[in-house]
């Protein structure tokens, strides 16, 4: 993924949890978590369950995130994300029962979608 090395400028909360990572050569990228996911922060060996549609102050764990430079997001091909902070935080998502559980945007019309119950669809600039 093209992320690796870009520092997470925003993050954002609406129904879902955003997160905006940024450079001026390789551009804007965002990964939304539309679904509950978990938050692995560093020190900690118990993993928080965070949901977006839920309290919006339950999600301030994730702000953790936020300035931290992106060290590797993998995407399963059974529609899991893994997203870790040279930080030590570690974000994952896993596939929706009937929804897309995340999706990423980048530049030129890069997309990669969770498909609901498991599975990865990609568009390719």
């Amino acid at each position: 993924m093209p992320i690796t090395g870009l520092t997470v400028t925003q993050c954002q909360l609406d129904y879902a949890f955003t997160i905006i990572a940024w450079d001026h050569e390789r551009g804007s990228f965002a990964i939304r978590l539309e679904q509950p996911f978990t938050l692995l922060t560093a020190g900690r060996v118990d993993e928080l369950v965070l949901d977006p549609e839920q309290d919006p102050l339950a999600m301030a764990p994730a702000l953790c995130i936020l300035r931290a430079t992106i060290e590797d997001v993998i995407a399963f091909k059974d529609g899991r994300l893994e997203l870790s902070v040279e930080e030590g935080h570690v974000v994952r998502a896993r596939a929706g029962e009937e929804y897309e559980s995340w999706t990423i945007t980048g530049p030129a019309g890069l997309m990669l979608v969770s498909l609901p119950s498991g599975g990865l669809a990609t568009w390719r600039p």
